[in-house]
């Protein structure tokens, strides 16, 4: 299997509470992937969440499995990503996605990625695969 995952925050929380409604069908998920792909922001984003929610102690945890995870490939910010983004979220004022959904979804499209491990639509409304569809 050679399959490649963007990680958002909603999937990664997810996988990181067991007592989450979402943990066992975000594990049984990420099980189909043999790599997740995913930016410094989400991972800042998750580690604030699993704070808020659980710990900090819960938070440190994760994030120093997360980050030794030969599986994970974490993409740090750029600038030309960045005013990409900037510029795709003043265009779609439409929508209610925010400044680090809009990074995401530029990265996917960068790295031509079409899943995602999350439970957000805000991805499928960018025209992204959430992975509970396939």
């Amino acid at each position: 299997m050679n399959r490649r995952l963007f990680a958002d925050t909603s999937g990664l929380y997810a996988v990181a509470a067991a007592e989450n409604q979402r943990h066992a069908p975000a594990v049984r998920l990420l099980e189909t992937a043999s790599s997740l792909v995913t930016t410094r922001f989400i991972v800042l984003e998750t580690v604030s969440l699993i704070t808020k929610r659980r710990s900090a102690r819960d938070a440190k945890d994760w994030y120093e499995r997360f980050l030794a995870s030969p599986s994970v490939s974490l993409r740090e910010p750029e600038p030309k990503l960045l005013r990409l983004a900037e510029e795709f979220w003043r265009k779609h004022e439409d929508k209610d996605w925010d400044l680090i959904d809009c990074y995401s979804f530029i990265v996917m499209r960068h790295e031509r990625l079409t899943s995602v491990l999350t439970f957000d639509r805000h991805f499928r409304q960018a025209g992204f695969r959430i992975i509970e569809e396939e």
